[in-house]
């Protein structure tokens, strides 16, 4: 169950896949021989939690285990390899003045007779090959203020005290930078010059890794105000571009979904499609990280409309150009932080699937995965159309025995 759970909230594997268009290609045989092509939906990344902050946590960063407990982590990240996961974002790497890493600009929250739970992720994501997206959070707590002068250069001082430690290290991927702003009803001036002073230092430290943020807030923007592309153009002013925008979606508030379902302007295809073509010119990979869809009721009828607004969003997100992935907020009714609503879980409270569960269960492994069984010419070779994404191609070749590869359609 807990690896089902996992598929569905980082439904981004597909989009990593590049599984979001068709393509047509040709796949060399050895024989003439019937070949089935089956698409494989591995999860490939997940965000981690060190610290403990708030109520949400009490699920995916339980008050009873120790946390800091390289042991743990050890654990835990070659679960994730066994699960197919190849990225990892570290939410934080300090909380409330203490650090989960051996910092020398202040104390440590763990054992100093141990290995710091960074370094344990580190060292196992290398072990296993997979890559990290550093945190440069946080200075203060979950709500840094990176209006406070303070703020931002701690931030920025953290991020120098970690490229020293672990800039050379085979798992360091690129950055994480916090920085939660909203883009209702256009992307904040601090926050445009927050991103660029950490994205200017993350180059100067760190030229080949990669940068990602992830504002909020989009089905607040207006997309009509001229501001709105000026302050997505400034993101990449001074050569501080990013290389991945991650966006949040939110509709917490369960009559927002009925007036969906009764039609009204909100989230409508052409909305979605303006919000995306104001991020085209970027040409950056939209990683959808944050996602609320609500059943505005607990019966039958809210059900279903959760359902059914998933099912379109999602077929519609999926058909974006620059989609990579998509990130579902709370798995499970009422697990969410005071004020979230409480029924906008793919599973109810007792763990049983809802029809929001069952309308991406059939998108991914049904509607977005390719089988079929076809022949191969006389040359041996295969031709067919499918989405883009990892294939197993299992075919019988000349003397009778079933032979088996994977390929990837790009």
């Amino acid at each position: 169950m807990y690896r089902r759970i996992c598929s569905l909230l980082l439904l981004s594997t597909a989009f990593a896949a590049g599984c979001r268009s068709t393509d047509t290609t040709a796949v060399s045989t050895y024989a003439e021989a019937a070949v089935l092509c089956e698409k494989v939906l591995p999860v490939t990344g997940t965000f981690l939690n060190l610290a403990y902050q708030d109520v949400r946590n009490k699920y995916t960063n339980p008050l009873g285990p120790d946390n800091t407990d390289p042991a743990l982590w050890r654990a835990k990240v070659s679960e994730m390899k066994k699960m197919g996961m190849e990225y990892l974002v570290l939410m934080a790497v300090a909380n409330e003045g203490q650090s989960y890493y051996p910092s020398k600009l202040m104390p440590w929250v763990y054992n100093p007779a141990l290995k710091s739970p960074v370094d344990a992720i580190m060292d196992a994501a290398a072990e296993h090959g997979m890559k990290v997206f550093m945190s440069t959070g946080w200075a203060k707590d979950q709500d840094d203020n990176l209006r406070d002068p303070k703020i931002k250069g701690r931030q920025i001082e953290m991020m120098t005290e970690l490229a020293e430690i672990y800039g050379g290290h085979p798992a360091l991927y690129g950055w994480y930078l916090p920085v939660e702003d909203c883009f209702g009803p256009v992307l904040t001036d601090y926050a445009v010059e927050a991103v660029n002073a950490l994205t200017a230092r993350a180059r100067e430290l760190t030229p080949h890794a990669k940068i990602m943020i992830s504002p909020y807030g989009i089905f607040n923007s207006n997309f009509d105000d001229p501001r709105y592309e000026q302050q997505i153009a400034r993101l990449i002013e001074r050569d501080c571009k990013i290389d991945i925008v991650g966006l949040q979606m939110h509709l917490f508030n369960p009559q927002s979904c009925v007036d969906i379902a009764n039609g009204a302007n909100i989230q409508t295809p052409q909305g979605v499609r303006k919000m995306i073509e104001n991020f085209k010119e970027l040409k950056l990979p939209l990683h959808l990280s944050e996602i609320t869809i609500t059943s505005p009721s607990a019966d039958d009828k809210g059900y279903m409309i959760q359902a059914i607004i998933t099912q379109n969003l999602y077929r519609l997100w999926f058909s974006m150009e620059y989609m990579m992935g998509i990130t579902w907020w709370n798995v499970v009714d009422n697990c969410g932080a005071k004020g979230e609503p409480s029924t906008s879980g793919l599973f109810f409270r007792d763990m049983r699937e809802k029809p929001v569960y069952h309308a991406m269960n059939n998108l991914i492994n049904n509607e977005w995965t390719t089988r079929l069984t076809i022949k191969a010419d006389k040359q041996g070779k295969v031709s067919f159309r499918g989405f883009k994404g990892k294939y197993r191609i299992t075919w019988t070749d000349k003397s009778g025995h079933e032979q088996s590869m994977e390929y990837n359609l790009e």
